[in-house]
């Protein structure tokens, strides 16, 4: 069976379920290498719902820690797997390794930057599909998923700014470096 689809359908590899919709083929960890910059040095495995990537050239050292000791975090976490989807992980978004052109970007000013930082509703300049990376200021914030008409912030719950941030200058910040 292939993409979901009913083998017995008549509509059998034609890329189109039975009711007449498009069913997209499902990601693998082969299609997310290209969400880091330097996929070829990296090794990557998926553990429970995570696939994760690491320098491979650490990767006997991790194998030899991860033996003797708990490990708590070791390279990066690409992406969630939720279904037939692979959901892009915040850790990815701060990442180093990132590959920024992997992802399309939206770019906000400080007010909904901030709004993006405390989970709340922010106008988005973008009406594309699919998941994006936030920045501001060139800085990649997170990611959230674009549906046309809103979006879904992806920004961890346990992270969101709390408190109430009352005067938003409205010049940018200077960047760093």
């Amino acid at each position: 069976c292939h993409c979901g689809l009913d083998p017995q359908s008549p509509n059998r590899g034609s890329g189109k379920s039975g009711m007449g919709l498009r069913v997209k083929p499902a990601m693998t960890i082969v299609d997310l290498k290209h969400w880091l910059s330097s996929p070829a040095d990296f090794t990557f495995t998926q553990t429970n719902s995570f696939i994760k990537a690491f320098p491979s050239r650490f990767g006997e050292h991790i194998a030899q820690l991860s033996q003797a000791l708990r490990l708590v975090q070791s390279g990066v976490i690409l992406a969630e797997v939720k279904g037939k989807d692979y959901i892009p992980h915040h850790s990815l978004a701060l990442s180093t390794a990132l590959n920024a052109e992997a992802f399309p970007c939206i770019d906000l000013d400080l007010h909904n930057a901030l709004l993006f930082l405390k989970r709340e509703v922010f106008t988005s300049p973008s009406q594309s599909k699919g998941f994006e990376l936030v920045r501001y200021n060139g800085l990649p914030l997170g990611f959230v998923k674009n549906l046309g008409n809103r979006c879904n912030n992806l920004f961890p719950q346990e992270w969101r700014i709390r408190m109430e941030v009352k005067h938003v200058p409205s010049t940018k910040l200077p960047t760093l470096g």
